[in-house]
Order: C-alpha cells, then sequence, then structure tokens
C-alpha cells in the first residue's frame, strides 16, 4: 500500500514545484512599477498665453490726484443762471419792486462767493471711466481727450456727448503729463480740443 501511494505523492510534489507562486511574483515586481511609474516625467501644465492686448491691460493701474481749487459749475448752468438773474432783474426794474431787486442781486453775490471758494477735489482715472470726486463719466460718454498746457498747471480736456457737460476739465500737475497721456491713449483719441471763451472763463481763468 505504501508503495502505491509514494508515486502518487511524488506526482503531487512535483506539480506544487510546478505552480508558479503568483504572490511572490507581484512582491517581486510591485516596487519595480513604482519605480518605474516615479521615474516617469509627470505632464507639465500647459501654459496660459495671453495676448499682447490684454496683458497690456492687466498692467495698467489706476491714476489719481487731489487739487485744491477752486469750483466752478458747469459752463453751461453758470449762463442759463445769469440770463435768468438778468431776465428777473430787469423785471424788478421795471415794475420797481427793489426789495425783489435786492434778493436777486444777494442771491447772485452768494452764488459767485459760493463757487469761487477753494475745494479739494478728488480725480480719477479708471479701466472703467472717470471720477471727480463722487461723479463718474464712462468712456462711452466721452469722444476724445486734449492736453491744455499753460504755466501754472496743465488740463485734461475730454470732449462728451452730453448736452450740458460737453467739455470736462481736469486740472493736474505738469509732472504728471506723460502718465496721464499714456493711460488714457488706452482707452481714447488724442484730438486738438479748443475750449470757447465760456470754457476758458469757466474753468481756467
Amino acid at each position: 500500500m505504501a508503495k502505491k501511494l509514494d508515486p502518487i505523492a511524488n506526482n503531487k510534489k512535483n506539480q506544487k514545484e510546478n505552480i508558479i507562486d503568483l504572490r511572490r511574483v507581484y512582491q517581486n515586481l510591485a516596487p519595480k512599477q513604482i519605480d518605474n511609474e516615479k521615474t516617469k516625467k509627470q505632464p507639465e501644465p500647459a501654459e496660459i498665453k495671453i495676448s499682447p492686448k490684454l496683458s497690456s491691460k492687466l498692467k495698467i493701474q489706476p491714476l489719481w490726484w487731489t487739487m485744491q481749487e477752486r469750483y466752478y459749475p458747469n459752463s453751461w448752468l453758470s449762463i442759463i443762471i445769469l440770463i435768468f438773474s438778468l431776465i428777473f432783474l430787469i423785471v424788478a426794474i421795471l415794475e420797481k419792486n427793489w426789495i425783489f431787486f435786492v434778493i436777486i442781486i444777494l442771491a447772485d453775490i452768494l452764488f459767485i462767493l459760493y463757487f469761487l471758494k477753494t475745494q479739494k477735489t478728488i480725480y480719477r482715472l479708471t479701466e472703467n471711466g472717470i471720477y471727480i470726486n463722487e461723479s463718474f463719466y464712462s468712456y462711452n460718454e466721452i469722444t476724445n481727450f486734449w492736453i491744455l498746457e499753460i504755466k501754472e498747471k496743465n488740463f485734461i480736456i475730454f470732449a462728451t456727448n452730453r448736452f450740458l457737460e460737453t467739455h470736462l476739465f481736469l486740472p493736474f500737475k505738469k509732472d504728471k503729463t506723460e502718465k496721464i497721456r499714456d493711460f488714457l491713449k488706452n482707452f481714447l483719441k488724442e484730438k486738438e480740443i479748443k475750449p470757447s471763451l465760456i470754457d476758458l472763463i469757466a474753468n481756467i481763468l
């Protein structure tokens, strides 16, 4: 009986030796695979290319400055007030209503004194538009600009499509001329603007 079992046992032993131990093979191969994966170059992130126009706009920084100056009303508003004031004065004289005449004169004096006193004004040039204190003017409302240079200080003149404010005057110090010109050229065309006598009197003189 023992002799019959020996060939069977030997046969099983030979089968076991021929069986590949997959666990050992995996253990031997796993470190090599990990090393190979580590040595592989990781894909580099794609570079984001920015167009020259966009990159130039991204670098633009807002400009701002303050000026201590006389506060002028809009030139057209001044003309309208002056016309009505003259009409009321003529009516008061024709009607011989001297009390009304004196009231009109006092109102004109107060108006002039209020708008001629010096005030601190903040000017800001941004990518969206122009700020004069809290008043905002979009570039869509402005057709072009011009820099007027005089002895004391320079002025930016903006031509607008507003009915009562056809021109805007922004005073600034002479040392900011090139910075302001370079900034505005990104959004507007520089074109000569010849201010009227009324504009010169109301904003510069």
